[in-house]
């Protein structure tokens, strides 16, 4: 049973991992099409790709 429970605790977690990434996606996506939609470039463009990973709770996706 302990092997069991190994495995559908490593589903979850693959489950729940594929979720994080696909959201990351879906936001930096939609951050793209808008910084290029603004014609962002430079500090303007870091600036608003940093702004949307705040907004969005994904600080470890941020950038210098």
């Amino acid at each position: 049973m302990e092997a069991i429970k190994k495995l559908k605790d490593i589903a979850d977690k693959m489950d729940c991992l594929g979720q994080c990434m696909r959201k990351e996606a879906a936001v930096y996506a939609a951050e793209l099409e808008d910084r290029q939609r603004l014609g962002l470039t430079g500090d303007d463009a870091i600036r608003h790709y940093n702004e949307w990973m705040d907004r969005n709770n994904m600080p470890h996706l941020k950038t210098n």
